[in-house]
């Protein structure tokens, strides 16, 4: 497992490849997000250990911004190509 620290708290990834990420969520700083961006060839599969966080993404089909919640015990999928952003929701520290 890798920890990785970020602006809004940290990841755990405890998969990783040229094609997949698994991830654990842990943050602790409200209001502080991570910056647009996808994976053209990697799918990404995030669980929430800890925190509520607004997940920001972009359809590249039609450009439409989408954003829905994720808290404590739950996943997202990220297929590749998607645009996505993390934003944490509350303070945890």
């Amino acid at each position: 497992m890798e920890i990785v620290e970020k602006a809004w708290g940290r990841e755990v990834i405890f998969a990783n490849n040229d094609m997949y990420c698994g991830k654990k969520l842990i943050h602790d700083k409200a209001g502080s997000k991570g910056s647009m961006h996808f994976h053209m060839k990697k799918h990404e599969t995030f669980y929430v250990q800890k925190g509520l966080f607004r997940i920001h993404m972009i359809d590249t089909e039609n450009a439409a911004r989408h954003s829905y919640i994720r808290k404590e015990g739950e996943t997202w999928v990220n297929e590749p190509g998607s645009p996505h952003q993390i934003e944490a929701l509350e303070d945890n520290s």
